[in-house]
């Protein structure tokens, strides 16, 4: 993989394909195995980013999730009230409230060097001429140190709610992407516990992109148009015209991966007995 800030003459780029996905996903895991061994050379830089992730949920909860949470009608009357039922309510307060224990396993795993924004977007497929790598990844500035398995976990929650994939494919582009980025470590010399890496990539999926979507819920709120503005709260019409869909059909797949993600916080839960091992 190459490491990039910028790249020349790099526009818009289509969508990528879910085994593109996943050979991306193999190349941070290689990158993962490799940085692993030399982070005694790099934990001295103070700029790298540490327990990014714990940071995000502080701040997206003071931003917009507790206003979810705190407001049993958030959501109402807007184009997802369909979907939010009360068992997906609660569901969304239990993952921010066990997130203090994810947070608490996830920090006690092995660290490596972590993009922590390695979706689509800021992914090319390398040409042969200009590396050996596979995949080139733009925009590094959120670089730093997180578990095994984190970038994983954010590559397949971000592909989610940034709309990098058919959110209805969310189980099958998980799947091969946590199978190639698992090859990537070990083809790469790492023989760590496997668990704790899914465990990672489940923890930062779930808090990470759980808690995006739960914001998106407080953006239709009328008492927070006045510290969105109004055009937050459009985002589904929005969604719809870029993606060439209906607004339905965004709010249904909205809501599809917003379950999936909450199943992964389950997955987050059972494996935590694990980590604690």
């Amino acid at each position: 993989m190459d490491l990039v800030e910028a790249r020349e003459d790099a526009g818009p780029h289509a969508l990528w394909t879910i085994e593109q996905l996943a050979s991306a996903a193999y190349d941070f895991g290689a990158l993962a195995a490799q940085w692993q061994s030399k982070l005694p050379d790099v934990r001295h830089y103070p700029w790298l980013a540490q327990r990014w992730l714990r940071g995000w949920v502080v701040l997206v909860r003071i931003f917009a999730v507790d206003h979810f949470l705190e407001h049993d009608g958030c959501g109402n009357g807007s184009a997802v009230e369909p979907f939010l039922t009360g068992s997906t309510r609660r569901r969304i307060a239990e993952l921010i409230s066990d997130a203090d224990d994810l947070l608490a396993g996830f920090d006690s795993l092995p660290v490596t060097l972590a993009h922590h924004d390695p979706q689509w977007g800021n992914l090319f497929a390398a040409a042969p001429e200009e590396s050996l790598a596979r995949t080139v990844a733009i925009d590094w500035g959120f670089v730093g140190l997180a578990p095994i398995g984190s970038d994983l976990g954010l590559h397949i929650g971000q592909n989610i709610m940034s709309w990098g994939i058919d959110q209805r494919r969310a189980a099958e582009h998980d799947q091969a992407s946590t199978a190639a980025y698992i090859s990537g470590l070990q083809d790469y010399g790492w023989n760590g516990d496997v668990d704790s890496v899914k465990f990672a990539r489940a923890t930062a999926a779930a808090l990470n992109a759980g808690t995006w979507l739960a914001m998106e819920v407080s953006w239709l709120c009328p008492d927070m148009a006045e510290r969105f503005g109004s055009d937050a709260a459009a985002w589904p019409t929005r969604v719809a015209a870029k993606q060439g869909i209906s607004t339905a059909t965004v709010v249904e797949r909205w809501a599809v991966g917003f379950n999936y993600v909450l199943d992964l916080a389950d997955e987050a839960r059972q494996l935590l007995a694990h980590v604690r091992r």
